[in-house]
């Protein structure tokens, strides 16, 4: 009690016998009126932060949309006359002996021409994220899967693959291949940024609320600088060196994450490794057949 006489009454009990009998309002205090101002502020605060961050999923997911289409149409265009020079310089490569001066050139060809197939194949990729086949789906055993695809590459990088998966995970309606997908893009990623001897993780669990899955897949590698956070999920970004990444694996995963109305998001500190959490609803709507790369609505994805 303040008793500090600005409504008029010598005290705060006064005030309030006051209010109670109907003589006075509560607005004539004004310590009242400050504690109601900074409440007020503090809701527009945090109105102002979450229509910012929808703001920016909205712009995310309008990008993806946009480079979805004109991913479909370039990877179409080009795999053609692509295909027909790797048959042609394979061909050629075949027929020349081993001391010809020009089988080096050749050999050049073969594994530049190879290379943008791989990123046709990424861009093919990420236009068929416009649709999703969703089934009823044992998260823990996808991901057991998944260990046993990337333990190799990871035991040729010397890195360290551990999984920590909680027991009881109810099924989930996912479309099984693009969530595999999801994680082999994101454990790829860390088995690349992490150095031999590293170590490169998966845990999966269900949210406080009960009705989520938290999932995280961590490394200790190089880190990301913070000035590239921003920046991760964007089509055609990459930290790796040129020749060693196209840049669409965490735009595939985000755009997997985005169709199952889920969340993704990085944290991550240079020379200490990062982490990328993704929360996937146990409750789903069916958006299978509802989101086209061309379609500029694409609102009610966010």
């Amino acid at each position: 009690q303040l008793n500090c006489g600005a409504c008029g009454y010598r005290t705060c009990r006064d005030k309030a016998v006051a209010v109670c009998q109907g003589l006075a309002e509560p607005e004539m205090c004004l310590p009242y009126l400050v504690e109601e101002l900074e409440a007020t502020c503090q809701r527009l605060q945090r109105s102002h932060e979450e229509l910012a961050c929808a703001q920016q999923r909205l712009v995310q997911t309008e990008r993806l949309a946009s480079m979805g289409q004109l991913s479909a149409a370039v990877a179409h265009e080009v795999n053609n006359p692509l295909g027909t020079v790797l048959l042609y310089s394979h061909m050629l490569l075949k027929q020349m002996q081993h001391r010809d001066p020009g089988r080096e050139d050749v050999q050049v060809i073969v594994s530049e021409a190879s290379r943008c197939k791989e990123i046709i194949r990424g861009l093919l990729d990420f236009a068929r994220q416009s649709r999703v086949s969703k089934a009823p789906t044992d998260l823990a055993q996808l991901i057991e899967e998944v260990m046993s695809i990337m333990s190799p590459k990871a035991d040729a990088a010397g890195i360290n693959l551990a999984s920590d998966v909680e027991d009881g995970l109810p099924e989930m309606m996912i479309d099984e291949t693009q969530v595999t997908q999801m994680f082999v893009n994101l454990l790829q990623n860390g088995i690349d940024a992490t150095a031999a001897g590293g170590q490169v993780s998966i845990s999966a669990k269900l949210s406080e609320r009960g009705d989520a899955v938290d999932i995280e897949v961590s490394d200790n590698g190089c880190g990301i600088p913070e000035e590239n956070l921003v920046e991760l999920f964007t089509p055609f970004f990459t930290t790796k060196e040129v020749g060693k990444g196209t840049g669409l694996g965490l735009a595939i995963a985000y755009g997997i994450v985005k169709m199952h109305s889920g969340e993704i998001s990085a944290q991550s500190e240079l020379g200490k490794g990062s982490t990328f959490c993704i929360r996937l609803p146990l409750a789903q709507e069916d958006n299978s057949s509802v989101y086209d790369p061309g379609d500029r609505h694409v609102r009610a994805l966010t």
